[in-house]
């Protein structure tokens, strides 16, 4: 295993004044304008079933931000286009649920990454992933012994 530096956000920093960390009217704003859009997205696509629930495998481990009855949703605040890293999260999840056991993650059919800051949910149906890339991540990457496609 290879650990890469990664600089920690400013707010982390212990050297700045403790008037950085006072959020000021606009970024409250922007805040509230973000959870009222989620609370609007459950409204129309939920209801929420699940939250922060932990998923493992036996080569990694990782936690479900919302799950509705049909549908895996992690949250990413940006301001860009999802990117491969956070699409690849997002299904590594949805393996580690399937290999869960538990039923309701049998009944996922789509995943999805919601970005409240830009109000877009970015959504993929489970029928439609490529099978030679979800073998891949299932069997190579988390240690899966198959591949839920191939059941």
């Amino acid at each position: 295993m290879e650990w890469k530096y990664f600089p920690t956000p400013k707010i982390l920093d212990p050297n700045l004044p403790n008037t950085m960390a006072i959020p000021n009217t606009d970024t409250i704003w922007n805040i509230r304008r973000m959870v009222k859009r989620v609370q609007k997205y459950f409204e129309k696509y939920g209801p929420l079933v699940f939250q922060g629930v932990e998923v493992r495998a036996p080569k990694a481990l990782g936690e479900i931000d919302y799950m509705t009855n049909r549908e895996l949703i992690d949250l990413k605040v940006s301001s860009h286009q999802p990117n491969k890293t956070q699409t690849f999260q997002v299904l590594m999840y949805y393996l580690m649920a399937y290999y869960s056991g538990e039923p309701q993650f049998r009944a996922i059919q789509y995943l999805t990454l919601l970005n409240p800051r830009r109000g877009i949910a970015y959504r993929v149906a489970v029928n439609e992933l490529f099978a030679g890339a979800v073998g891949i991540v299932s069997k190579g990457i988390l240690g899966f012994p198959d591949s839920p496609l191939d059941m």
